[in-house]
């Protein structure tokens, strides 16, 4: 079998009968469109948060003069938070299969959705008049763009609104409904409920409902309870997936904030300085023969860390496989490559402390600023990447042992054939050597 064979393999996936559906569509069919939008909403989560970051780092210009606040801006919040609660209605109704309840929900929710956009022009006609339409001013820029975007989201969810609306009054099927009016109160960020799939499982449901000890149906929470008993159990985005994995693309979600805010902040910097910044090529390379080679030890670490994700997906492949051996072997190499990385980046930063003299208060090569960018998001990412070949020690040594096969209580441990640790820390260690892929162009090819 061939390595591109072997890697593209899913051995944890069940064997099907002919003719029968893949297991892997049975299981993701019914959670498509709320995983789908939850990306979406990821994506338009990080998008709006390099937008205010932006927007912090400009207020330090001495050009910017802040925008006199309109009092309808006041009441166009509490309009969209009327809007909310008119969505979460429609929704709860939608569980208890009330349609007149679905009805004035998505109504309420509709009218204060329209009412808020018009809200929002009356805003902005009201700042013209006060004169606030000169693009010199960025703050008046800044205003006009992250309003519009936020208007142009929620005339996406108004299409979904009108879409919801017109099957209500066609009197779809109630599953059908639930699954429309729960996209539509996710999209609009009033996470308040999440619904059963569209096609639900009797049995399962009654068990759910179910008070096992005295076989008597559970009474449902309402009012302000039923809120808090929605916003604490999600029944929809991780019924197939695990907590430990779940909580690491959480994880990586918040640490890709993190490190955009860093590169953001660092293109900020460059570009605003006025002293030439140091060339890269010159800093960064290594003389060998008498003569220099540039950014040759970056690229053997850049090449390294890429060839150490190829063997952690061996390493994940051959998890699932339960093959003891080959999966700690594979985590070692990995890790190997790793601690590799790390120790070039300690030489990287002795050259440049020892022998050029560079501070993150001070470069004699130019721009102050290069040393204390440098140093924060390099020093970031190799503290990541030495987490990581801590943890892959440690669950190598556990592989190794057979702890996954004997279910042996302890740290990762705690069921029998929970391999699915491997992947887990896969997933970590494929963020940090693409992380570092956008360090290697922002830092060493700008």
């Amino acid at each position: 079998m061939g390595i591109f064979q072997l890697l593209m393999e899913k051995p944890w996936l069940p064997v099907e009968a002919e003719g029968e559906e893949p297991a892997e569509q049975r299981a993701s069919s019914m959670e498509t469109p709320h995983v789908g939008l939850r990306v979406f909403l990821a994506v338009a989560t990080v998008l709006f948060t390099l937008f205010l970051v932006v927007y912090v780092e400009r207020m330090t210009f001495p050009d910017w003069r802040p925008l006199s606040e309109p009092w309808v801006l006041w009441l166009n919040t509490l309009i969209l938070v009327i809007s909310s609660a008119g969505f979460h209605w429609a929704s709860v109704n939608a569980e208890r299969g009330d349609l007149e309840g679905i009805k004035t929900g998505l109504l309420t929710a509709g009218v204060a959705s329209f009412a808020f956009l018009a809200g929002q022009l009356w805003a902005w006609q009201l700042l013209v008049d006060l004169g606030y339409y000169d693009m010199a001013n960025p703050a008046v820029g800044f205003f006009y763009l992250l309003t519009g975007v936020h208007g142009v989201h929620l005339l996406g969810g108004l299409v979904a609104w009108f879409r919801t609306s017109a099957k209500v009054k066609a009197e779809a099927d109630m599953a059908q409904l639930r699954m429309s009016v729960g996209l539509c109160a996710v999209f609009t960020g009033r996470m308040a409920c999440f619904v059963r799939p569209a096609v639900v499982d009797v049995k399962e449901d009654q068990e759910q409902m179910t008070n096992s000890s005295t076989g008597q149906v559970a009474a449902q929470p309402e009012g302000m309870q039923s809120i808090v008993a929605d916003w604490s159990s999600d029944q929809r985005a991780f019924k197939n997936v695990s907590w430990g994995k779940a909580m690491m693309w959480i994880f990586l979600l918040s640490d890709t904030f993190i490190f955009s805010c860093f590169l953001l902040s660092y293109m900020t910097v460059r570009m605003s300085t006025t002293i030439p910044w140091p060339n890269s090529s010159e800093i960064f390379a290594l003389s060998f023969g008498g003569e220099p080679i540039p950014l040759i030890l970056i690229a053997i670490m850049t090449f390294i860390l890429i060839t150490s994700s190829g063997t952690m997906v061996l390493a994940v492949n051959y998890g699932y496989r339960k093959d003891r051996a080959k999966t700690a072997i594979l985590l070692l190499i990995t890790a190997a490559f790793g601690a590799s990385f790390v120790g070039m980046q300690v030489f990287e930063w002795t050259k440049l402390i020892v022998e050029e003299g560079v501070r993150p208060w001070f470069n004699p090569f130019g721009a102050p600023q290069f040393g204390s960018t440098f140093f924060m998001i390099t020093g970031f990412h190799g503290f990541h990447v030495s987490v990581g070949v801590i943890f892959l020690i440690i669950i190598a040594r556990k592989v190794w042992r057979g702890d996954f096969d004997k279910g042996t209580r302890g740290f990762f441990t705690s069921r029998q054939g929970r391999y699915e640790i491997v992947e887990t820390m896969g997933l970590y260690w494929h963020f940090v050597d693409l992380v570092w892929v956008f360090i290697f162009a922002f830092f060493y090819l700008w």
